[in-house]
């Protein structure tokens, strides 16, 4: 962190004795493909499954490129607790909200966005065997969809909450979306079947494919296939 900048929270410069910089010491920092692409940061594999890093060269759900750590702490925090890189530091911190000692207390993490950043076009997944699709049902608005499934396990109907695939999304093309992915699918494929065959949506539809596949992971509605 960089107490005192533009963009940072006003009281940062008071809490860094509290908080000795704990967002810089929480593990590595999540790259995007592009900050990865351009080699100006010191990288590491890590496996969020194991919780340990990763020297297998495999296309993985479960393996995010971070910034190198010591102990868990950014090789870029200094010992003032400051970032070393601030004027190129990654996309996720840039957008980070710390939320000690904010107005509701809690720290702001959009996880969804933090998942898609970890998919990519060679990896596959597949329909969930314990899990039968029951209905699909739209809130005013389409904002959101809910998906009322069967859960053989669990002997019960369970309702997961997802977003549309792309703005308008029918509730038929949310389903057949889903069931593109079959018995194990690569995701680049089921995208490059959902731009061809939803023609309206090809440039929405990338996306919303990769939208729908971490919604549904979460509610493990599908699962990843390792090779």
């Amino acid at each position: 962190m960089e107490p005192g900048e533009s963009g940072a929270m006003p009281q940062c410069l008071e809490l860094i004795a509290h908080c000795s910089a704990m967002c810089c010491r929480m593990g590595g920092t999540m790259l995007t493909p592009d900050e990865i692409a351009s080699g100006q940061y010191e990288t590491e594999t890590f496996c969020l499954k194991k919780k340990e890093l990763c020297d297998k060269d495999i296309e993985c759900y479960h393996k995010i490129i971070q910034c190198r750590t010591r102990s868990l702490v950014c090789v870029y925090l200094g010992e003032d607790d400051r970032c070393g890189i601030y004027e190129r530091r990654p996309e996720v911190c840039a957008g980070f909200s710390c939320g000690f000692g904010g107005p509701d207390g809690r720290k702001k993490t959009i996880y969804g966005e933090r998942d898609m950043m970890r998919l990519s076009a060679g990896m596959s997944f597949s329909l969930n065997p314990s899990v039968r699709l029951k209905a699909v049902i739209a809130e005013p608005g389409r904002e959101r969809v809910f998906l009322l499934y069967r859960d053989r396990e669990l002997c019960a109907d369970s309702m997961a909450s997802v977003p549309p695939p792309w703005p308008g999304a029918t509730d038929e093309q949310i389903v057949e979306v889903f069931l593109m992915f079959g018995a194990g699918k690569r995701l680049g494929d089921v995208e490059e079947q959902a731009r061809a065959h939803f023609a309206s949506a090809a440039g929405d539809a990338s996306l919303g494919v990769r939208r729908l596949v971490v919604a549904c992971l979460r509610e493990k509605l599908l699962l990843p296939c390792h090779c």
